[in-house]
């Protein structure tokens, strides 16, 4: 492939948006209070309770891409089904540079660039390109993919969590068969703020930091800014996303075209 560099920052991107610190939740000056011990079993029902659930995502974002080398800046467009379909197009300099579709089973990659595309399945782009291991044997990586595109938080199986506090937040911390685990939740409204996993390995870790701070009474539990940091070896190193979401809208159809042209040339 002529630009193997931007078809690998470009899927590292896709896993990282939907998947992986600096934003916090906003604190009132003035306003810190005392907290109160709370158990797991309280605190992970409050996480349950503030779940984003929606059949249907529209949304476009602005993510600043930076690793070692380079920093570069996106705009994206997002179209999300529940259960069935995860559509977006990556531009620069408002031309689109890659288009990506995915399915429960399948990975579709259109780069414009080079006419060329992409076919594989899930599962395959998974081990390809070394990308965290998913929760669970039991939850498939669209179920993954979809939860952090959500901002929900993801827990792995067999992991105990025990409950602490941190300043103004809540922590649950757990160890599962692969992965030491840490949740954050805002002290007043136990919303999730920051969640982060680290492999046994430690070749891959993932730190997703959200921020819900921003003024909308329409989707007041959806997180708007996001900074994910990934230990990437594809990269050389540490690599930082920052989106911010733009447009947002939930439980609304939306078309979702994804057309490969025929004069592209399909690559492995």
């Amino acid at each position: 492939m002529k630009n193997l560099n931007l078809f690998s920052l470009m899927t590292l991107l896709l896993w990282t948006v939907f998947v992986v610190s600096s934003c916090k939740t906003a604190q009132k000056a003035g306003a810190t209070v005392r907290l109160k011990s709370k158990s797991s079993r309280f605190l992970l029902k409050k996480l349950a309770a503030n779940k984003v659930e929606a059949d249907w995502l529209s949304a476009k974002a602005r993510i600043t891409y930076k690793d070692k080398n380079q920093t570069r800046k996106f705009t994206a467009n997002f179209r999300y089904r529940k259960d069935s379909l995860i559509w977006l197009n990556v531009k620069k300099t408002s031309v689109e540079a890659v288009r990506i579709q995915i399915s429960p089973d399948s990975f579709y990659l259109i780069n414009r660039l080079d006419k060329e595309y992409l076919l594989k399945s899930v599962e395959a782009i998974e081990e390809q390109f070394n990308l965290p291991q998913r929760t669970s044997v039991d939850m498939a990586v669209f179920d993954v993919l979809q939860e952090l595109l959500l901002g929900n938080p993801l827990f792995f199986s067999g992991s105990s969590l025990k409950s602490g506090i941190d300043e103004q937040e809540y922590t649950l911390q757990g160890k599962s068969e692969h992965f030491d685990s840490e949740y954050r939740l805002d002290g007043e409204k136990h919303i999730l703020t920051e969640m982060n996993f680290l492999p046994d390995d430690e070749r891959q870790y993932l730190k997703v930091d959200l921020d819900r701070s921003k003024d909308d009474d329409e989707y007041p539990k959806f997180s708007y800014f996001r900074t994910y940091k990934v230990n990437a070896p594809q990269q050389g190193g540490e690599v930082t996303i920052k989106v911010k979401f733009l447009k947002l809208e939930l439980n609304e159809p939306k078309s979702i075209r994804f057309e490969i042209p025929k004069n592209y040339k399909r690559i492995d």
